[in-house]
Protein backbone atom coordinates (compact mmCIF):
# COMPACT_ATOMS: atom_id res chain seq x y z
CA UNK A 1 0.00 0.00 0.00
CA UNK A 2 1.32 3.26 -0.16
CA UNK A 3 2.59 6.02 2.21
CA UNK A 4 -0.04 7.61 4.05
CA UNK A 5 1.07 11.74 3.94
CA UNK A 6 -1.37 13.51 6.09
CA UNK A 7 -4.22 12.79 8.73
CA UNK A 8 -7.70 14.45 7.89
CA UNK A 9 -9.97 15.00 10.96
CA UNK A 10 -13.34 16.44 10.37
CA UNK A 11 -12.22 20.02 11.81
CA UNK A 12 -10.12 19.68 8.13
CA UNK A 13 -13.68 20.37 6.49
CA UNK A 14 -14.30 23.85 7.60
CA UNK A 15 -11.23 24.80 5.93
CA UNK A 16 -11.62 26.47 2.54
CA UNK A 17 -12.58 24.65 -0.84
CA UNK A 18 -8.46 25.54 -1.95
CA UNK A 19 -7.09 24.28 1.22
CA UNK A 20 -9.56 21.28 1.32
CA UNK A 21 -8.55 20.31 -1.72
CA UNK A 22 -4.74 20.60 -0.96
CA UNK A 23 -4.95 18.22 2.19
CA UNK A 24 -6.80 15.79 0.64
CA UNK A 25 -4.05 15.72 -2.73
CA UNK A 26 -1.27 15.28 -0.24
CA UNK A 27 -3.15 13.14 2.18
CA UNK A 28 -3.58 9.82 -0.30
CA UNK A 29 -1.25 8.78 -3.00
CA UNK A 30 -2.13 5.88 -5.89
CA UNK A 31 -1.89 2.09 -5.45
CA UNK A 32 1.47 0.88 -6.14
CA UNK A 33 2.34 -1.83 -8.03
CA UNK A 34 -1.04 -2.28 -9.02
CA UNK A 35 -2.68 -4.53 -11.25
CA UNK A 36 -6.25 -5.44 -13.09
CA UNK A 37 -6.48 -8.14 -11.09
CA UNK A 38 -5.65 -6.80 -7.92
CA UNK A 39 -7.93 -3.94 -8.78
CA UNK A 40 -10.60 -6.27 -9.45
CA UNK A 41 -10.23 -8.34 -6.23
CA UNK A 42 -10.12 -5.21 -4.43
CA UNK A 43 -13.42 -3.92 -5.72
CA UNK A 44 -14.95 -7.39 -4.82
CA UNK A 45 -14.13 -7.07 -1.48
CA UNK A 46 -14.57 -2.76 -0.58
CA UNK A 47 -18.02 -3.29 -2.09
CA UNK A 48 -19.10 -5.85 1.18
CA UNK A 49 -16.41 -4.97 4.10
CA UNK A 50 -16.81 -1.34 4.71
CA UNK A 51 -14.07 -1.42 6.94
CA UNK A 52 -11.96 -2.22 3.98
CA UNK A 53 -13.06 -0.08 1.75
CA UNK A 54 -12.47 3.01 4.67
CA UNK A 55 -8.60 1.85 5.25
CA UNK A 56 -8.06 1.00 1.46
CA UNK A 57 -9.60 4.25 -0.17
CA UNK A 58 -9.91 6.83 3.29
CA UNK A 59 -6.82 6.07 5.41
CA UNK A 60 -6.56 9.65 6.31
CA UNK A 61 -9.38 9.01 8.14
CA UNK A 62 -8.83 5.79 8.96
CA UNK A 63 -5.24 5.22 10.27
CA UNK A 64 -6.58 3.54 13.06
CA UNK A 65 -8.00 0.23 14.38
CA UNK A 66 -11.40 0.58 14.75
CA UNK A 67 -13.27 -0.27 18.17
CA UNK A 68 -16.52 -2.35 18.73
CA UNK A 69 -18.97 0.73 18.09
CA UNK A 70 -17.41 1.08 14.92
CA UNK A 71 -18.50 -1.94 13.63
CA UNK A 72 -21.90 -2.11 15.32
CA UNK A 73 -22.45 1.71 13.56
CA UNK A 74 -22.02 0.30 10.45
CA UNK A 75 -24.27 -2.94 11.15
CA UNK A 76 -26.96 0.22 12.48
CA UNK A 77 -26.82 2.54 9.33
CA UNK A 78 -28.38 -0.07 6.69
CA UNK A 79 -31.43 -1.58 8.97
CA UNK A 80 -34.34 -0.30 7.30
CA UNK A 81 -37.50 -2.20 9.02
CA UNK A 82 -37.12 0.75 12.30
CA UNK A 83 -35.39 3.74 12.30
CA UNK A 84 -32.38 4.02 14.69
CA UNK A 85 -31.54 6.86 17.15
CA UNK A 86 -27.65 6.67 18.56
CA UNK A 87 -25.64 8.65 20.62
CA UNK A 88 -22.25 8.67 21.12
CA UNK A 89 -19.18 10.30 22.80
CA UNK A 90 -17.65 13.70 21.12
CA UNK A 91 -14.46 13.14 18.86
CA UNK A 92 -15.11 9.20 18.60
CA UNK A 93 -15.46 9.40 14.40
CA UNK A 94 -19.25 8.80 14.45
CA UNK A 95 -19.13 11.32 11.66
CA UNK A 96 -16.70 10.46 9.93
CA UNK A 97 -17.53 7.06 9.76
CA UNK A 98 -21.26 7.04 9.06
CA UNK A 99 -22.42 10.43 7.80
CA UNK A 100 -19.06 10.27 5.68
CA UNK A 101 -17.49 7.51 4.45
CA UNK A 102 -20.78 5.20 4.49
CA UNK A 103 -21.85 8.05 1.75
CA UNK A 104 -18.72 7.74 0.26
CA UNK A 105 -18.94 4.27 -0.03
CA UNK A 106 -22.81 4.19 -1.09
CA UNK A 107 -21.76 7.05 -4.09
CA UNK A 108 -19.31 5.36 -5.33
CA UNK A 109 -20.46 1.81 -6.09
CA UNK A 110 -23.97 3.33 -7.25
CA UNK A 111 -25.57 1.80 -3.92
CA UNK A 112 -27.86 4.36 -2.70
CA UNK A 113 -29.50 6.46 -5.51
CA UNK A 114 -30.82 9.42 -2.69
CA UNK A 115 -29.40 10.47 0.36
CA UNK A 116 -29.78 13.54 2.53
CA UNK A 117 -27.74 14.53 5.37
CA UNK A 118 -28.79 16.60 7.57
CA UNK A 119 -27.60 18.44 10.41
CA UNK A 120 -28.44 21.21 12.80
CA UNK A 121 -27.86 23.85 9.99
CA UNK A 122 -27.89 23.77 6.35
CA UNK A 123 -24.54 25.28 7.08
CA UNK A 124 -22.95 22.41 8.88
CA UNK A 125 -24.62 19.94 6.81
CA UNK A 126 -22.85 21.42 3.61
CA UNK A 127 -20.11 21.09 5.24
CA UNK A 128 -19.92 17.65 5.45
CA UNK A 129 -21.59 17.16 1.73
CA UNK A 130 -18.73 19.62 0.12
CA UNK A 131 -16.05 17.56 1.66
CA UNK A 132 -17.86 14.22 0.41
CA UNK A 133 -17.60 16.06 -3.25
CA UNK A 134 -14.21 17.43 -3.25
CA UNK A 135 -12.91 13.48 -1.67
CA UNK A 136 -14.64 12.18 -5.31
CA UNK A 137 -12.69 14.68 -7.21
CA UNK A 138 -9.41 14.80 -5.75
CA UNK A 139 -8.68 11.36 -3.56
CA UNK A 140 -6.70 9.77 -6.39
CA UNK A 141 -7.63 6.36 -4.99
CA UNK A 142 -11.49 6.65 -5.67
CA UNK A 143 -10.58 7.99 -8.95
CA UNK A 144 -8.59 5.25 -10.07
CA UNK A 145 -10.91 2.81 -9.05
CA UNK A 146 -14.45 4.34 -9.96
CA UNK A 147 -13.44 7.00 -12.42
CA UNK A 148 -14.57 10.53 -12.51
CA UNK A 149 -17.65 10.46 -10.48
CA UNK A 150 -18.79 14.15 -11.53
CA UNK A 151 -22.28 14.44 -12.66
CA UNK A 152 -24.94 17.12 -12.20
CA UNK A 153 -25.71 19.38 -10.25
CA UNK A 154 -22.00 19.31 -8.71
CA UNK A 155 -22.55 21.83 -5.66
CA UNK A 156 -21.54 21.85 -2.08
CA UNK A 157 -24.92 21.53 -1.12
CA UNK A 158 -26.22 19.41 -3.35
CA UNK A 159 -24.51 17.16 -6.55
CA UNK A 160 -25.31 13.86 -8.41
CA UNK A 161 -22.34 11.40 -9.04
CA UNK A 162 -21.96 9.24 -12.53
CA UNK A 163 -23.00 6.75 -10.74
CA UNK A 164 -26.50 8.57 -10.33
CA UNK A 165 -26.34 8.97 -6.85
CA UNK A 166 -28.06 12.42 -5.42
CA UNK A 167 -26.50 13.67 -1.97
CA UNK A 168 -28.87 16.68 -0.54
CA UNK A 169 -27.43 18.77 2.40
CA UNK A 170 -30.67 20.07 4.38
CA UNK A 171 -30.49 21.46 7.95
CA UNK A 172 -33.22 20.76 11.14
CA UNK A 173 -36.88 21.89 9.89
CA UNK A 174 -36.17 22.89 6.47
CA UNK A 175 -38.14 21.34 3.62
CA UNK A 176 -37.77 17.84 3.42
CA UNK A 177 -41.37 16.39 2.00
CA UNK A 178 -41.87 15.92 -1.24
CA UNK A 179 -37.82 15.64 -2.50
CA UNK A 180 -37.54 13.25 -5.12
CA UNK A 181 -34.44 12.29 -7.34
CA UNK A 182 -36.15 10.90 -10.71
CA UNK A 183 -38.18 7.98 -9.41
CA UNK A 184 -36.25 7.72 -5.82
CA UNK A 185 -37.42 9.31 -2.72
CA UNK A 186 -34.66 9.51 -0.24
CA UNK A 187 -33.48 6.25 1.10
CA UNK A 188 -31.24 6.99 3.52
CA UNK A 189 -31.45 10.18 5.37
CA UNK A 190 -28.90 10.98 8.28
CA UNK A 191 -28.81 13.09 10.90
CA UNK A 192 -25.88 14.07 12.52
CA UNK A 193 -25.82 16.74 15.66
CA UNK A 194 -29.30 18.33 15.47
CA UNK A 195 -29.23 20.04 18.72
CA UNK A 196 -27.04 22.38 20.26
CA UNK A 197 -26.57 23.26 23.98
CA UNK A 198 -28.77 26.13 23.78
CA UNK A 199 -31.11 24.34 21.93
CA UNK A 200 -31.80 21.50 24.03
CA UNK A 201 -32.61 24.43 26.96
CA UNK A 202 -35.46 25.61 24.84
CA UNK A 203 -38.97 22.87 25.32
CA UNK A 204 -40.84 24.75 22.34
CA UNK A 205 -37.22 23.75 20.10
CA UNK A 206 -37.21 20.50 20.43
CA UNK A 207 -41.10 19.84 20.43
CA UNK A 208 -40.77 21.28 17.11
CA UNK A 209 -37.26 19.65 15.87
CA UNK A 210 -38.93 16.00 16.98
CA UNK A 211 -41.96 16.73 15.20
CA UNK A 212 -39.97 17.83 12.23
CA UNK A 213 -38.33 14.18 12.96
CA UNK A 214 -41.75 12.55 12.58
CA UNK A 215 -44.05 14.63 10.22
CA UNK A 216 -41.85 15.78 7.84
CA UNK A 217 -38.26 13.61 7.53
CA UNK A 218 -39.84 10.15 8.25
CA UNK A 219 -42.73 10.29 5.68
CA UNK A 220 -40.13 11.59 2.99
CA UNK A 221 -38.15 7.84 2.89
CA UNK A 222 -38.51 5.58 0.51
CA UNK A 223 -41.46 3.23 1.96
CA UNK A 224 -39.90 0.15 1.30
CA UNK A 225 -35.97 0.41 1.63
CA UNK A 226 -36.00 3.96 3.08
CA UNK A 227 -32.98 4.29 6.08
CA UNK A 228 -33.33 7.19 9.35
CA UNK A 229 -30.51 7.10 10.74
CA UNK A 230 -30.21 10.22 13.65
CA UNK A 231 -26.91 10.09 15.54
CA UNK A 232 -25.43 12.84 17.83
CA UNK A 233 -24.02 13.87 21.47
CA UNK A 234 -26.52 13.70 23.77
CA UNK A 235 -26.64 17.13 25.28
CA UNK A 236 -29.77 16.63 28.16
CA UNK A 237 -31.99 14.38 29.61
CA UNK A 238 -34.59 16.35 27.65
CA UNK A 239 -33.30 16.69 24.18
CA UNK A 240 -34.91 15.35 20.98
CA UNK A 241 -32.45 12.71 20.83
CA UNK A 242 -32.88 11.97 24.47
CA UNK A 243 -36.48 11.22 23.51
CA UNK A 244 -35.83 9.76 20.77
CA UNK A 245 -33.73 6.91 22.60
CA UNK A 246 -36.79 6.53 24.60
CA UNK A 247 -38.93 6.09 21.50
CA UNK A 248 -40.20 2.09 21.52
CA UNK A 249 -40.68 2.62 17.57
CA UNK A 250 -37.45 3.07 17.17
CA UNK A 251 -33.88 1.03 17.29
CA UNK A 252 -31.17 2.36 19.82
CA UNK A 253 -27.90 2.44 20.96
CA UNK A 254 -25.30 4.30 23.27
CA UNK A 255 -21.42 4.20 22.90
CA UNK A 256 -20.26 6.26 25.27
CA UNK A 257 -16.44 6.89 25.33
CA UNK A 258 -15.37 5.25 28.34
CA UNK A 259 -16.89 1.71 29.42
CA UNK A 260 -17.94 0.59 32.40
CA UNK A 261 -14.89 -1.10 33.89
CA UNK A 262 -13.30 2.52 33.53
CA UNK A 263 -10.99 1.03 30.14
CA UNK A 264 -11.85 3.68 27.07
CA UNK A 265 -14.17 2.49 24.39
CA UNK A 266 -11.50 2.89 21.83
CA UNK A 267 -8.35 2.75 22.99
CA UNK A 268 -6.34 3.21 19.48
CA UNK A 269 -7.25 6.81 19.53
CA UNK A 270 -8.30 7.55 23.21
CA UNK A 271 -6.14 5.34 25.32
CA UNK A 272 -7.28 5.68 29.49
CA UNK A 273 -4.37 8.06 29.79
CA UNK A 274 -5.15 10.31 27.40
CA UNK A 275 -9.02 10.30 28.73
CA UNK A 276 -7.93 11.04 32.05
CA UNK A 277 -6.09 13.87 30.50
CA UNK A 278 -9.28 14.86 28.80
CA UNK A 279 -11.41 14.66 32.15
CA UNK A 280 -8.98 16.72 33.84
CA UNK A 281 -9.26 19.41 31.01
CA UNK A 282 -12.79 19.74 30.48
CA UNK A 283 -14.21 18.38 34.35
CA UNK A 284 -16.28 16.15 35.09
CA UNK A 285 -19.70 17.45 34.25
CA UNK A 286 -18.44 18.20 30.92
CA UNK A 287 -16.82 14.75 30.63
CA UNK A 288 -19.82 13.23 31.90
CA UNK A 289 -21.99 14.79 28.93
CA UNK A 290 -19.61 14.58 26.21
CA UNK A 291 -17.70 11.46 27.08
CA UNK A 292 -19.51 9.35 29.11
CA UNK A 293 -23.26 10.77 27.03
CA UNK A 294 -24.58 10.76 30.70
CA UNK A 295 -25.55 14.53 30.44
CA UNK A 296 -27.04 15.84 34.12
CA UNK A 297 -29.60 18.64 33.57
CA UNK A 298 -30.02 19.63 37.08
CA UNK A 299 -27.09 21.39 37.27
CA UNK A 300 -25.56 24.19 35.81
CA UNK A 301 -22.25 23.81 34.77
CA UNK A 302 -20.66 24.91 37.62
CA UNK A 303 -21.54 23.63 41.31
CA UNK A 304 -21.72 25.82 44.59
CA UNK A 305 -18.85 23.27 46.24
CA UNK A 306 -16.67 23.55 44.03
CA UNK A 307 -16.05 27.67 44.13
CA UNK A 308 -12.86 28.14 47.06
CA UNK A 309 -12.19 31.07 48.60
CA UNK A 310 -8.97 33.15 49.61
CA UNK A 311 -8.61 35.73 51.93
CA UNK A 312 -6.66 39.29 51.51
CA UNK A 313 -3.97 37.44 53.55
CA UNK A 314 -3.60 34.34 50.63
CA UNK A 315 -3.26 37.19 48.02
CA UNK A 316 -0.73 39.66 50.03
CA UNK A 317 1.51 35.39 50.51
CA UNK A 318 1.32 35.08 46.80
CA UNK A 319 2.46 38.52 45.41
CA UNK A 320 5.09 38.77 47.91
CA UNK A 321 6.49 35.10 46.86
CA UNK A 322 6.80 37.48 43.43
CA UNK A 323 6.05 35.98 39.87
CA UNK A 324 2.29 37.53 39.49
CA UNK A 325 0.99 38.54 36.25
CA UNK A 326 -2.74 40.51 36.32
CA UNK A 327 -5.14 41.13 33.69
CA UNK A 328 -8.16 42.31 32.96
CA UNK A 329 -11.24 41.68 30.50
CA UNK A 330 -14.51 43.79 30.12
CA UNK A 331 -17.58 42.74 28.18
CA UNK A 332 -19.05 45.96 27.54
CA UNK A 333 -22.34 44.58 26.17
CA UNK A 334 -22.69 47.63 23.65
CA UNK A 335 -25.15 45.87 21.25
CA UNK A 336 -27.61 46.39 24.06
CA UNK A 337 -29.47 49.57 25.59
CA UNK A 338 -29.31 50.26 29.04
CA UNK A 339 -32.55 47.96 29.88
CA UNK A 340 -30.10 44.76 28.15
CA UNK A 341 -27.22 43.16 29.59
CA UNK A 342 -24.84 44.29 32.50
CA UNK A 343 -21.33 45.75 31.40
CA UNK A 344 -18.64 43.56 33.57
CA UNK A 345 -15.18 44.09 34.76
CA UNK A 346 -12.79 41.07 35.72
CA UNK A 347 -9.67 41.32 36.79
CA UNK A 348 -7.53 38.35 37.42
CA UNK A 349 -4.16 37.97 38.95
CA UNK A 350 -1.94 34.80 38.33
CA UNK A 351 0.26 33.76 40.73
CA UNK A 352 3.78 31.67 40.06
CA UNK A 353 2.31 28.57 40.77
CA UNK A 354 -0.66 29.06 38.67
CA UNK A 355 -3.29 29.55 41.06
CA UNK A 356 -5.38 32.39 39.57
CA UNK A 357 -6.99 35.21 42.08
CA UNK A 358 -10.06 36.60 40.56
CA UNK A 359 -9.55 40.45 42.34
CA UNK A 360 -12.25 43.05 41.59
CA UNK A 361 -15.03 42.02 39.73
CA UNK A 362 -17.57 45.18 38.75
CA UNK A 363 -21.03 43.83 37.01
CA UNK A 364 -23.77 46.63 36.51
CA UNK A 365 -25.38 48.58 33.85
CA UNK A 366 -23.05 52.12 32.60
CA UNK A 367 -23.04 54.23 29.62
CA UNK A 368 -20.35 54.12 26.98
CA UNK A 369 -18.41 57.51 28.48
CA UNK A 370 -18.65 55.54 32.24
CA UNK A 371 -16.99 52.26 30.87
CA UNK A 372 -14.20 54.43 29.63
CA UNK A 373 -14.22 56.10 32.69
CA UNK A 374 -14.02 52.89 35.19
CA UNK A 375 -11.57 51.33 32.84
CA UNK A 376 -9.10 54.40 33.74
CA UNK A 377 -9.58 54.70 37.49
CA UNK A 378 -9.77 50.09 37.84
CA UNK A 379 -6.36 50.58 36.34
CA UNK A 380 -4.65 53.05 38.68
CA UNK A 381 -5.98 51.19 41.41
CA UNK A 382 -4.13 47.87 40.47
CA UNK A 383 -2.67 48.13 37.14
CA UNK A 384 -3.27 45.36 34.54
CA UNK A 385 -0.81 44.44 31.99
CA UNK A 386 -3.40 43.89 29.45
CA UNK A 387 -6.75 44.73 29.33
CA UNK A 388 -8.99 42.66 26.79
CA UNK A 389 -12.08 43.84 25.37
CA UNK A 390 -14.40 41.41 22.57
CA UNK A 391 -13.74 42.80 19.20
CA UNK A 392 -16.96 43.70 18.20
CA UNK A 393 -17.61 45.54 21.34
CA UNK A 394 -14.47 47.77 21.17
CA UNK A 395 -15.96 48.91 18.15
CA UNK A 396 -18.38 51.03 19.92
CA UNK A 397 -16.45 51.93 22.33
CA UNK A 398 -12.71 52.49 20.19
CA UNK A 399 -13.58 56.52 19.34
CA UNK A 400 -14.04 57.04 22.82
CA UNK A 401 -11.40 55.51 24.15
CA UNK A 402 -8.84 57.45 21.61
CA UNK A 403 -10.52 60.75 23.33
CA UNK A 404 -10.00 59.94 26.71
CA UNK A 405 -6.19 58.78 26.15
CA UNK A 406 -5.28 62.10 24.07
CA UNK A 407 -7.15 64.01 26.63
CA UNK A 408 -5.13 62.19 29.28
CA UNK A 409 -2.03 61.93 27.71
CA UNK A 410 -2.26 57.87 28.66
CA UNK A 411 -2.87 55.20 26.87
CA UNK A 412 -4.20 52.13 27.91
CA UNK A 413 -2.84 48.77 27.55
CA UNK A 414 -6.07 47.44 25.29
CA UNK A 415 -6.17 44.47 23.68
CA UNK A 416 -8.90 42.94 21.07
CA UNK A 417 -10.31 39.67 21.26
CA UNK A 418 -12.19 38.17 18.49
CA UNK A 419 -14.49 34.99 19.62
CA UNK A 420 -14.47 32.58 16.89
CA UNK A 421 -16.41 29.69 19.16
CA UNK A 422 -19.56 29.83 20.96
CA UNK A 423 -20.41 31.49 24.36
CA UNK A 424 -21.07 28.02 25.97
CA UNK A 425 -17.93 26.33 25.22
CA UNK A 426 -15.81 29.12 25.98
CA UNK A 427 -17.79 29.37 29.41
CA UNK A 428 -17.98 26.11 30.06
CA UNK A 429 -14.12 25.97 29.75
CA UNK A 430 -13.69 27.65 33.41
CA UNK A 431 -15.79 24.15 35.03
CA UNK A 432 -12.01 22.51 34.91
CA UNK A 433 -10.14 25.65 36.63
CA UNK A 434 -13.08 26.08 39.28
CA UNK A 435 -13.79 22.23 40.10
CA UNK A 436 -9.72 22.06 41.03
CA UNK A 437 -9.81 25.27 42.84
CA UNK A 438 -7.32 27.18 39.79
CA UNK A 439 -10.10 29.93 40.35
CA UNK A 440 -10.15 31.63 43.34
CA UNK A 441 -12.66 34.19 44.30
CA UNK A 442 -12.45 36.56 47.06
CA UNK A 443 -14.40 35.55 50.93
CA UNK A 444 -17.00 38.58 51.81
CA UNK A 445 -17.29 40.45 48.56
CA UNK A 446 -21.07 41.07 47.48
CA UNK A 447 -19.48 41.77 43.92
CA UNK A 448 -17.57 38.83 43.77
CA UNK A 449 -20.59 37.01 45.43
CA UNK A 450 -22.72 38.66 42.77
CA UNK A 451 -20.01 36.50 39.95
CA UNK A 452 -20.15 33.61 41.52
CA UNK A 453 -24.13 33.45 41.14
CA UNK A 454 -24.28 34.03 37.96
CA UNK A 455 -21.88 31.32 36.78
CA UNK A 456 -23.77 28.96 39.52
CA UNK A 457 -26.41 29.57 37.38
CA UNK A 458 -25.40 29.41 33.86
CA UNK A 459 -26.26 29.02 31.34
CA UNK A 460 -29.44 29.67 32.86
CA UNK A 461 -31.22 32.04 30.19
CA UNK A 462 -33.08 34.31 32.70
CA UNK A 463 -29.80 34.82 34.62
CA UNK A 464 -27.03 37.73 32.98
CA UNK A 465 -23.73 35.75 32.12
CA UNK A 466 -21.51 39.54 31.85
CA UNK A 467 -19.61 37.88 34.91
CA UNK A 468 -18.74 34.59 33.43
CA UNK A 469 -18.39 36.12 29.76
CA UNK A 470 -15.68 38.64 31.51
CA UNK A 471 -14.14 36.01 33.58
CA UNK A 472 -13.46 33.64 30.37
CA UNK A 473 -11.90 36.64 28.57
CA UNK A 474 -9.08 37.21 31.56
CA UNK A 475 -7.99 33.62 31.73
CA UNK A 476 -8.20 33.04 28.19
CA UNK A 477 -5.29 35.96 28.44
CA UNK A 478 -3.22 34.44 31.15
CA UNK A 479 -3.86 30.83 29.04
CA UNK A 480 -3.33 32.40 25.99
CA UNK A 481 -6.19 30.83 24.65
CA UNK A 482 -8.25 34.34 23.78
CA UNK A 483 -5.21 34.93 21.03
CA UNK A 484 -6.35 31.68 19.60
CA UNK A 485 -9.65 31.88 19.40
CA UNK A 486 -8.99 27.65 20.73
CA UNK A 487 -12.30 27.47 23.30
CA UNK A 488 -13.04 24.32 24.83
CA UNK A 489 -13.43 21.58 21.76
CA UNK A 490 -10.31 23.14 20.29
CA UNK A 491 -7.84 22.43 23.31
CA UNK A 492 -10.15 18.96 23.55
CA UNK A 493 -8.70 18.10 19.81
CA UNK A 494 -5.33 19.04 20.75
CA UNK A 495 -5.34 16.58 23.70
CA UNK A 496 -7.41 13.97 21.04
CA UNK A 497 -3.97 14.46 19.06
CA UNK A 498 -1.72 14.15 21.57
CA UNK A 499 -0.58 17.97 21.59
CA UNK A 500 -1.27 20.85 23.89
CA UNK A 501 -2.83 23.90 23.19
CA UNK A 502 0.59 25.24 21.77
CA UNK A 503 0.37 22.51 19.36
CA UNK A 504 3.36 21.33 21.93
CA UNK A 505 3.43 17.05 21.44
CA UNK A 506 2.27 15.48 24.69
CA UNK A 507 4.15 12.49 26.52
CA UNK A 508 2.51 9.30 26.30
Amino acid sequence: MARRVRILTEQQWKKTEAELRELVRRSVSAFEEDTAARKAARLRRAREDRQFFNETYLPHYFHEPPAAMHLELDRLAQITERPVAVAAARGFAKTTRITFADTVHDVCFGLCPFTIIGSETEDVATEITRAIRIELEENVRLRSDFGDLRGAPWSDGEFVTATGCKVLARGAGQAIRGQKHGPHRPVKIKLDDLESDRMVRNPKRVKELLQWIREAVMPALDPKRGVLFVVGTLLSTKSALAQLLKDEAWIHARFPGELPDGSSAWPARFPPELLRKIKETIGSKAYAKEILINPADDEGLFQDEWIRRYTPADFAAAAEAGGIRTVEFIDPSTGQGQSGDFRAFVKVVKSADGIMYVRRPLIDRRSLAQIVATTYARQAEEPAEEIGLEENGFLGLQLAYDQEAAARGQYLPLRTVKHTVAKEARIGRLSAYIEHGTIRFLAADAMTDLLIEQLVAYPEPTVHDDGPDALEGAVGLLDNWAAKGMGIWGYYRQLAAGRGPAGERLAA
